[in-house]
């Protein structure tokens, strides 16, 4: 799942999407945010040298470990002012990007037709099935005739052998122009932060140097990423969030400030904490097993029972029998529902 995540992210750093990925607990979170910020190396042709890539993600606390988070914002900006006469030019940075996208393209253009043809193989064991079973001559005929034409539309589809896929299939690390596109867009962001808009944020990161000003930080941070529009610049520059389904109430107002927000472990994430962050996005990944115990809760279960019939609600929305993942299985019926084993890893 995790592995699934961090595509998912990639594809939206490349297109420019704001992602908030959030969970029941820090456990999850933890392993995605660490994949994110140390896969990918830069190799700099100035000094020879491979550089880690500054991911844009960051993580956001509870107050109690909310200084961890003042202690990336410090290195981002120390890195912001570092490389402030730097010159980026974001025409080149796209060109790196297009670049490396265009064998992508290849990968989904042969993986589109491999899905093609593998519909084809699965109607036409349906329709050898059907036929079997017709009793009347000219069902057989017809069912005949649909088969033939199957056969030849899969005859007509190219195979492609696992050496060709493979030569389209280039890892983002192993990607040079995709880590041209990341560390020049990254580091074009960054610098964002030197802008006179945010010195409210610069001032209140330069003074969490001090360890004597971290309650009054911490405070400051949480009442800054609480205004909707600080909350607007501070994902021009860290256009991923991380953080557990209750923290994201820090967030803005309740109002859609992400393209996507990612659940992982919906399984275990109740229905009343999990609104909080899904309220924030245009778009809902849940990730999870449908097979997992649902989420503990302290609900008693009589006191459940009475809320249950005074206001009417349903069994698949019982907060005490239902996560969000299993409450959405029930409920909604457009959108996909993909099992792992059918995704393509990158």
């Amino acid at each position: 799942k995790t592995e699934t995540i961090f595509n998912v992210v990639l594809s939206a750093i490349a297109n420019k999407k704001k992602v908030l990925i959030c969970s029941n607990n820090n456990h999850p979170l933890n392993d995605i945010y660490e994949k994110l910020t140390t896969s990918f190396m830069w190799h700099n042709p100035r000094t020879g040298v491979d550089e880690p890539v500054l991911f844009p993600a960051l993580r956001v606390y509870n107050n109690n470990e909310t200084p961890k988070t003042l202690a990336v914002l410090r290195k981002v900006l120390s890195y912001a002012e570092s490389v402030k006469n730097s010159n980026v030019n974001l025409e080149t940075t796209d060109r790196s990007k297009e670049r490396s996208l265009e064998k992508n393209a290849k990968l989904r253009e042969i993986l589109k037709e491999y899905e093609e043809k593998q519909e084809r193989i699965e109607d036409l064991e349906r329709l050898e099935k059907i036929r079997e079973l017709s009793t009347t001559d000219k069902v057989k005929a017809s069912i005949d005739e649909q088969i033939a034409l199957k056969k030849q539309k899969i005859a007509e589809t190219k195979n492609f052998s696992n050496e060709e896929v493979a030569s389209y299939a280039t890892s983002a690390k192993e990607d040079k122009n995709f880590m041209d596109y990341l560390h020049y867009s990254f580091l074009w962001s960054y610098k964002r932060l030197l802008n006179q808009t945010y010195k409210p944020l610069r001032d209140i990161i330069k003074a969490s140097e001090n360890p004597e000003n971290t309650p009054d930080c911490v405070k400051d941070f949480n009442e800054y990423i609480r205004s909707d529009e600080n909350l607007r610049r501070l994902l021009e520059f860290f256009p991923i969030i991380v953080c557990t389904n209750n923290s994201s109430d820090k967030l803005g107002s309740p109002t859609p400030h992400f393209d996507l927000v990612i659940m992982d472990e919906a399984g275990q994430c109740n229905m009343a904490s999990s609104l909080i962050p899904i309220t924030r996005g245009d778009d809902l990944l849940l990730v999870g097993d449908t097979n997992q115990l649902q989420p503990v809760t302290v609900l008693d279960d009589q006191l459940n029972e009475k809320f249950r019939g005074e206001f009417g609600i349903k069994k698949e929305y019982d907060y005490v029998d239902n996560s969000i993942l299993s409450c959405m299985t029930a409920k909604d019926k457009n959108s996909k529902s993909l099992l792992l084993r059918y995704h393509y890893r990158c």
